[in-house]
């Protein structure tokens, strides 16, 4: 009787996997000090399309939805944080989230399912509202993303999210996209909006 051991398969397609999601050329660049990683376009429907640079490896990008602007971790006013294919919230100051299935914003979700993330970074990228699965998953089970093993691409799911920020406001975001238009991974792109009863 013969054994295959699919180890030697399951490491090749993890370091397959592994490829697409990481920095491409200059990934690696720090901004300079006072550049913004945040872009936002005013679709001209009520809602702001925002690209965030999370190309960095090791740099988190902090986004206040309140005010709509890339801030300093130690502000401590930020919702969301990304890095690479990473997002979290910020839990520590209050915010919580929820999400239902579907492209459209309907109806809010009731109060019993939003949660905040866990305050430790890790823990919150591993069980927190957009990464609900072990970060090393390369399907992304439970993510905000799907990833596909046979392109080795990264696609949002049909998701709405809700955010109440820190100062009680709520927001519903569409996540659109992972790639630039150049294809290079990094650049989480979302529509939003402020939600007013």
């Amino acid at each position: 009787m013969f054994r295959i051991s699919t180890l030697p398969l399951i490491a090749l397609l993890l370091a397959a996997c592994g490829t697409d999601l990481e920095p491409k050329g200059n990934g690696q660049k720090e901004p300079e000090p006072g550049e913004s990683r945040i872009t936002h376009v005013e679709t001209g429907d009520g809602t702001l399309t925002t690209t965030v640079d999370a190309t960095h490896a090791e740099s988190w990008v902090f986004l206040d939805l309140d005010a709509a602007r890339e801030v300093d971790e130690a502000a401590g006013t930020w919702e969301l944080a990304f890095q690479r294919m990473h997002i979290i919230g910020n839990g520590a100051s209050g915010v919580v989230t929820a999400w239902v299935e579907g492209k459209e914003i309907g109806a809010v979700p009731d109060e019993a399912q939003f949660r905040a993330d866990p305050v430790d970074r890790d823990q919150a990228q591993a069980e927190g509202v957009f990464q609900t699965t072990d970060p090393d998953d390369p399907t992304g089970a439970g993510a905000w993303y799907a990833y596909n093993l046979g392109t080795h691409s990264l696609k949002p799911r049909e998701r709405v999210y809700f955010v109440k920020s820190d100062e009680g406001r709520l927001f519903a975001l569409i996540f659109l996209d992972y790639y630039d238009d150049a294809g290079t991974s990094g650049y989480t792109k979302f529509k939003w909006s402020e939600v007013v009863p």
